[in-house]
């Protein structure tokens, strides 16, 4: 699985995903959040839409250290042509769509980021190409003697 997603206006890592609940499903443009360590997060007026039903509350710890009680549910998700289950945070705070690394590790995939692409890529076939690159990779100390200088 290959997936490429893009930066957004403001320079934010994102990938499309499609969010389902009892009553449909909409496409996000999410933000890939390295600093968010659950599934996803969705704005709380989108639960309406998607007819996704609380299960409760959890204290989420938010960027700047504060925290706050914010509802959940369960939702499918769908990256690429993949689909898993997972908890959905919902969020009155805020109209972003987050994904966190739950969702890269339930999905399975290595996030690969340079100056401009985002890729999303299968963890098995990422672990497989660094082995192999690790395997011809010179052998060896790395040279630590003082260059001589001209």
């Amino acid at each position: 699985m290959l997936i490429l997603g893009s930066f957004d206006e403001y320079g934010n890592a994102t990938v499309d995903i499609t969010v389902a609940g009892a009553s449909g499903s909409k496409i996000y443009r999410a933000i890939i959040d390295t600093g968010f360590s659950g599934f996803v997060a969705l704005p709380l007026i989108d639960m309406i839409e998607l007819g996704l039903s609380t299960q409760g509350a959890a204290n989420v710890t938010l960027g700047n250290g504060s925290v706050i009680s914010s509802l959940i549910s369960t939702g499918a998700v769908t990256l690429g042509n993949q689909t898993e289950s997972g908890t959905i945070i919902l969020d009155d705070t805020s109209t972003d769509v987050l994904v966190g690394m739950a969702l890269l590790r339930e999905f399975k995939v290595a996030l690969i980021v340079t100056n401009t692409a985002i890729v999303l890529y299968d963890e098995h076939e990422t672990l497989e190409a660094i082995a192999s690159f690790i395997g011809r990779a010179p052998q060896g100390q790395p040279n630590t003697a003082p260059s001589a200088s001209t």
